[in-house]
C-alpha cells in the first residue's frame, strides 16, 4: 500500500503545467516534474518517432519515481501521472499496455487537468499544437475518470489564480492539511 499522498497536476502540452507547479515548488511543497520533457531533452528517444518505446520509458522511470516515494508521509505535487501514458497512446491510436489496469493509484488523491492555453508557445521540446493539446486533454480526463479519480479542470487564468484554485480544492476535500497558499 502506497501511503504517499500526490495531487497530479496534467493537462495537454502548453497548458502551463510546469509554470503552475514550479509556483507550488516556490511556496515549499514537493513537486516532481514530467519525465517526458526530460526524455526528450536527452536526445535519444523522442514520442513522435516510436510511441510505445518512448511511453514504455516514461512508465519505467515513473514506477521508479512513485517507488521512491511511496512509504513517504508527506504530500507531492507530480506533473503529470500513470493514466497520461495511457492518453498518448490513444491519441496516437494505439492501445495502451494492459498493466495500465493494474498499477495501484489510490495515492493520487485528486487530479488537476489543466485547460489549454488560449495560445501555444514552442519551447523546442514541444512538436504538437492546440488542437493535438485539445483532444488530448479530454483524453486524460477520459483516462483518470476511467481509473475512479476525482478530476478538477482548472481554466485558464493568471498562474497564481490557477494555484489558488488548485489549493481551494484540495483544502475542501482535505481539510487536515496545511498548506502554505497564496494570498
Amino acid at each position: 500500500m502506497n501511503k504517499s499522498q500526490c495531487f497530479i497536476i496534467t493537462g495537454g502540452p502548453c497548458a502551463g503545467k510546469t509554470t503552475t507547479i514550479n509556483l507550488i515548488k516556490d511556496l515549499g511543497h514537493n513537486v516532481k516534474y514530467e519525465l517526458g520533457t526530460e526524455i526528450i531533452k536527452e536526445g535519444i528517444l523522442f514520442p513522435y518517432e516510436n510511441r510505445h518505446k518512448f511511453q514504455m520509458e516514461i512508465y519505467k522511470r515513473r514506477k521508479i519515481l512513485e517507488e521512491s516515494i511511496k512509504d513517504s508521509d508527506e504530500i507531492f505535487f507530480l506533473e503529470r501521472g500513470y493514466p497520461d501514458g495511457e492518453a498518448y497512446y490513444l491519441i496516437d491510436n494505439l492501445q495502451p499496455p494492459d498493466f495500465f489496469n493494474d498499477i495501484d493509484l489510490s495515492h493520487y488523491k485528486i487530479i488537476f487537468l489543466l485547460e489549454e492555453l488560449p495560445f501555444f508557445e514552442n519551447n523546442g521540446v514541444r512538436w504538437e499544437n492546440i488542437e493535438f493539446s485539445r483532444k488530448l486533454n479530454q483524453l486524460l480526463f477520459n483516462c483518470y475518470l476511467s481509473h475512479n479519480l476525482k478530476v478538477y479542470k482548472i481554466p485558464f487564468s493568471e498562474p497564481n489564480e490557477r494555484v489558488k484554485l488548485i489549493f481551494h480544492f484540495i483544502i475542501k476535500h482535505f481539510p487536515e492539511l496545511k498548506f502554505k497558499i497564496l494570498d
